[in-house]
């Protein structure tokens, strides 16, 4: 396929394979090996997500403008609740964790 040596990357990615947990990291693998075929428009996607997992596709808190020009901290989350209501008491040196 394309002229790619599946053979040498079959090595180079199968030493990948112990460190997957979860199927996004499969899949990221496997289009890091779809990658070297230089074919665009081309991935895999699907499968069913697990409800349990972990998510950190966001950060986790919300930021607003201060008078300062700099952002502070106005909602910090914890298991998609919102657990504060304003930061505006809270220094902006202190983290919330």
């Amino acid at each position: 396929m394309n002229g790619v040596d599946w053979t040498k990357y079959r090595g180079v990615y199968e030493l990948l394979l112990e460190d997957i947990e979860d199927r996004e990291e499969m899949q990221n693998v496997i289009m890091q090996m779809i990658g070297e075929l230089n074919a665009s428009h081309t991935g895999v996607s699907g499968g069913e997500a697990n409800p349990n997992a972990i998510q950190t596709r966001y950060p986790g808190f919300e930021l607003e403008a201060d008078a300062s020009g700099y952002y502070k901290a106005a909602f910090v989350y914890k298991a998609g609740r919102r657990i504060m209501t304003t930061c505006a008491s809270m220094p902006e040196t202190t983290s919330s964790r």
